[in-house]
């Protein structure tokens, strides 16, 4: 994806931007005021205004100089104004026989508590780093909250120029018809033109075109501002444009009981800041061809949400439509737009807010309505043809819950509409990740060409679950059925059943009953259980069965692997062992033949003390040894300095051969864990005994080639098993 350009706008050139963007920004924080403000809180439409604006303003310097994102834009958002809404409206209805000074102190005191929490919500998110978590929010819960973001929008600009919310009533009106059917079909026309156009360039025509066209009206039938003020044409009634100084001086008057019914308003306000800000930043990426810090993003939108509720404004974060707006305008947003549309929305909020009783009511409506339609049309229809229709019924049913019910009666049906989503999601994925057998998969312990032949035949005896994500009742029980079917499959031979939870992220208890009763059934069918990679906190959410007599724990896989095949090279299966009272391979076999007819091939016969270090890492891979007696160890020294083993190595084992072979370094150190002796063949003893016996030396590369042959052999096997 191309990624922005570096070069920016002139200053003159952003400036005028700026200016565009701050009418864009008054516009939208009138309508959201006034989808607020309507009703019986109409007479402080002024100063939910005021409020609007003002947070507006902080928004504005916020984005331009903290930003962690050059060019864009916070604002106040949709969604959460709806529920700011619905809470004043459920407010004014509560203290219906209150003083007017009391009615607006305790939305106004809502208002600023609301916007608080959900900046408080958002910070701490970012702080906590737990951004990225939030992303995993299904998608058609998402779409539900917003259609039905759409659908109060599009009532609230309804209401805003009949009078009357949107119901059976207003649309049996005539006369109500008559002024909102055109609202609705310029909307929508609106909405249809964005798709050429862009939705913040077809906003401002629209805009713009309603204002000719209202002025043309106005000359037409001969009336001045204040006829149509009286014909309820205008906002009307400003004031004196000092809400900010009324909303904070009288929150002393606020009915706090009235605001604490809220409560739960108030958490799904902070709820949708989530949903929302997580919707924005994702938006954005796309369009800005970059990923984003969504922590870092969080905590800083959260502390301007949170300076914004000292003027009680509402919720702001990153807004996609002005950013597409400055981004049409000047290509590359550079912080000096915001810088000049926090100015120019300064000296509205100083000055200028008088001349808001002249601001048409249709103008307003108009930016609602359009905003409804074009919320409601993305997640009814365009949406709709990319859902299955399980996602879409949810979508439908948020949206009809809110619009019958309550919006935060649709928060909770959305929540548990998530937690259903996320539960029958994550039962279809496999928590097995790999399952082979122990034909495949040899434990990192270098043994005796003869062992691993007996492994290799015994090696369907060896059952191995590699296991990955979180297991829950659902995915344990579907690991439940599949290894008990294989544990009770006719003709199966099952000794030993290993799996694997070093990429187990948790479990819980319903977990813990369903692996309880595989343990169980495997004990009765005579199969020794090994879990592997067991964390303590894992260990912790057994519980009882970690001390279960019929299962064994095991640091790591590794260790279980090594436990399964000595017990099988001991006869643990009933069947012949493997001969461990002689560890003498074929390879160790040519050297002391070689030794006997006094062939110079062995270089030296070397005793290791426990800690000895036959080979460092980085070492050149001059010779290779035979493990005759005692125990070896491969050590690797990764970037960070610690250091892991990989390998263990048993009498009979070959040491060294793939550097020898290759003419490369070592790759790990090989340290003794006991006392070890080993034959080390150099590369100038190999080439003095086929001086003197050209056959043998054949027969001792034959052998290197074959031991190699065979190792690349089960590792491509083991490879294509796991990716099957």
């Amino acid at each position: 994806m191309a990624t922005e350009p570096a070069a920016g706008p002139g200053l003159l050139r952003a400036a005028g931007t700026g200016v565009l963007v701050a009418l864009m920004s008054l516009a939208f924080s009138m309508s959201y005021a006034a989808v607020v403000f309507s009703g019986p809180l109409a007479p402080f439409r002024d100063a939910g205004i005021s409020m609007a604006v003002f947070g507006s303003a902080v928004y504005a310097f916020a984005s331009a100089l903290s930003g962690s994102v050059p060019g864009t834009w916070w604002g106040n958002q949709a969604s959460p104004v709806v529920l700011v809404a619905l809470a004043a409206s459920g407010i004014a209805a509560a203290l219906a026989d209150a003083a007017p000074a009391t009615l607006f102190a305790t939305v106004a005191v809502f208002t600023a508590l609301s916007t608080f929490v959900a900046g408080l919500a958002i910070f701490l998110i970012g702080r906590a780093r737990l951004g990225q978590q939030a992303r995993f929010i299904p998608y058609p819960v998402i779409g539900g909250f917003l259609a039905a973001t759409g659908y109060f929008l599009l009532e609230g600009g309804i209401e805003l120029v009949t009078g009357a919310p949107l119901g059976l009533a207003s649309l049996a009106d005539p006369a109500a018809l008559f002024r909102w059917g055109p609202l609705v079909i310029a909307g929508a026309g609106m909405m249809l033109a964005s798709r050429w156009l862009g939705p913040s360039a077809t906003l401002l025509g629209g805009v713009a075109l309603y204002l000719l066209g209202f002025a043309a009206f106005l000359a037409f039938n001969g009336l001045g501002l204040a006829e149509a003020a009286s014909m309820g044409l205008l906002l009307g009634g400003p004031g004196d444009g000092t809400g900010i100084v009324l909303a904070l001086s009288e929150a002393g008057r606020a009915d706090f009981a009235a605001v604490t019914g809220q409560v739960w308003t108030i958490g799904a306000i902070a709820f949708l800041t989530i949903l929302g800000i997580v919707m924005s930043v994702s938006a954005l990426e796309v369009q800005m061809g970059r990923s984003f810090d969504l922590d870092r993003e969080m905590t800083r939108a959260g502390l301007a949400s949170m300076a914004a509720s000292a003027g009680c404004g509402f919720v702001g974060f990153h807004s996609v439509s002005v950013y597409q707006l400055s981004r049409a305008l000047v290509r590359v947003p550079v912080p000096a737009i915001g810088l000049t549309a926090g100015a120019v929305i300064v000296a509205v909020l100083w000055g200028g807010l008088g001349y808001v009783a002249f601001v048409p009511k249709g103008a307003i409506a108009l930016i609602l309505v359009f905003l409804g339609i074009e919320f409601l049309w993305h997640w009814l229809v365009v949406a709709r043809r990319s859902m299955p229709r399980i996602d879409f019924a949810i979508v439908a049913t948020i949206l009809a819950t809110a619009i019958a019910f309550d919006f935060v009666v649709a928060i909770i049906l959305g929540t548990i509409a998530a937690s259903v989503l996320f539960t029958l999601a994550y039962s279809r994925v496999d928590v097995v990740r790999n399952r082979v057998s122990g034909r495949l998969r040899l434990s990192p312990t270098e043994r005796p060409e003869r062992d691993i032949a007996t492994l290799v035949a015994k090696g369907e005896q060896t059952l191995i679950f590699e296991l990955q994500g979180f297991l829950f009742f659902g995915t344990a029980n579907g690991l439940f059925e599949r290894v008990s079917a294989e544990i009770t499959r006719p003709g199966a031979s099952i000794h030993h059943l290993l799996i694997d939870f070093r990429r187990v992220s948790g479990l819980d208890v319903s977990a813990s009953f369903a692996l309880g009763r595989l343990v169980d059934l495997a004990v009765q069918r005579g199969v020794q259980v090994g879990f592997t990679g067991v964390s303590d906190r894992l260990r912790d959410t057994l519980g009882p069965l970690a001390g279960h007599a019929g299962l064994a724990l095991y640091p790591t896989l590794a260790d279980g692997l090594q436990r399964a095949e000595d017990d099988l090279l001991a006869g643990g299966d009933g069947t012949e062992g493997g001969g461990h009272d002689d560890p003498m391979s074929a390879f160790g076999a040519l050297l002391a033949e070689a030794t006997a007819r006094g062939l110079p091939l062995v270089e030296e016969r070397a005793a290791l003390g426990a800690g000895g270090v036959l080979y460092a890492q980085g070492d050149p891979g001059d010779d290779l040894a035979y493990l005759a007696e005692g125990r070896l160890s491969a050590w690797i020294t990764q970037a960070d300095g610690s250091r892991a083993r990989v390998a263990s190595f048993l009498p009979g084992a070959v040491v060294g051969e793939i550097a020898f072979a290759a003419g490369t370094s070592r790759t790990a150190s090989v340290v003794a864990d006991e006392p070890s002796v080993i034959l080390r063949v150099s590369r100038g003893s190999l080439e003095r005994a086929a001086a003197e016996d050209p056959a043998l030396a054949a027969r001792f590369q034959a052998a290197i080639a074959r031991l190699l042959a065979e190792r690349l052999g089960r590792t491509t096997a083991l490879v294509f098993a796991m990716d099957a």
